[in-house]
């Protein structure tokens, strides 16, 4: 597994991109169904980091607090690519 995965996380507000700020992300594996919290809340431009995430693709969900409840962004297909070592289902 990958140290740590960092990303943007952005909104579409009538046609202006605008970042989630100051909330966590969940990414829920579209493979698995296994979930993965960010580390802190996003910052101003919307970068969350997640530690010991395996590569997979990955659906995006916010909240104001690191247990939930989880509201869907929208964001699919989130790909967090393979390291050396993961098992990769196929």
């Amino acid at each position: 597994m990958p140290a740590s995965y960092s990303n943007y996380l952005y909104q579409n507000n009538s046609g202006t991109m605008t970042p989630y700020v100051n909330v966590y992300v969940q990414l829920t594996s579209d493979t698995t169904g296994t979930s993965h919290v960010s580390i802190a809340q996003t910052d101003s431009n919307g970068m969350f980091v997640i530690t010991n995430i395996p590569g997979d693709t990955y659906t995006a969900y916010v909240s104001n607090s690191p247990v939930g409840p989880w509201i869907s962004t929208g964001n699919v297909s989130f790909d967090v690519g393979y390291v050396a070592g993961d098992s990769a289902i196929l």
